[in-house]
């Protein structure tokens, strides 16, 4: 099971650091707006006539 191994390594010597920084980078502030949009959505849902549950 060698095959897994040797396909993955030469990939990340081939991702220079920038790109993987940014990567990182984009990640991180996508996951920080999908948290500030969902704070958004609790705090608008005690003033919406739909949320009955």
């Amino acid at each position: 099971m060698g095959l897994a191994s040797q396909i993955r390594a030469p990939v990340w010597k081939r991702i220079p650091i920038p790109v993987l920084v940014r990567m990182v980078a984009r990640s991180y502030l996508v996951s920080l707006n999908v948290v500030k949009l969902n704070m958004l959505l609790f705090a608008l849902i005690p003033f919406s006539p739909v949320a009955t549950t």
